[in-house]
């Protein structure tokens, strides 16, 4: 269990990617292995985000139809909730003081990010 007093950089990651490139900037004058594995995680969610919504994009540029706005907003709904899922994990996980993988693909989320976060 980490010392609490450092977890704002970590919680700050979580919020998308605009938080975790603030994150990322406050973790270099900061750096403890706590944070350093809160950003890779929150990393990792990010990148699923950013990946996942170009995905559901280049999907419906497929599907060209009468109900093309329903299946839309029903791609990104379940995209939005399976980030907000991890998202708020992770937080969760930050004030526990805990050092737990994300959901779904959080040890992933680590080889990725163990090349850019150091």
């Amino acid at each position: 269990m980490e010392n609490k007093e450092n977890t704002s950089i970590s919680v700050i990651s979580y919020f998308g990617p605009v938080g975790f490139i603030i994150a990322y900037v406050m973790y270099k004058k900061n750096k403890t292995e706590f944070n350093k594995f809160h950003l890779r995680q929150s990393f990792g969610a990010n990148l699923f985000l950013i990946l996942a919504y170009i995905a559901a994009d280049v999907a419906l540029n497929f599907l060209i139809g009468v109900s093309t706005y329903f299946i839309w907003q029903a791609m990104f709904l379940a995209v939005y909730a399976v980030a907000i899922f991890i998202f708020v994990t992770g937080i969760i996980n930050v004030s526990k003081g805990k050092t737990e993988y994300l959901p779904i693909a959080g040890k992933k989320f680590e080889e990725i990010a163990e090349k850019v976060i150091k």
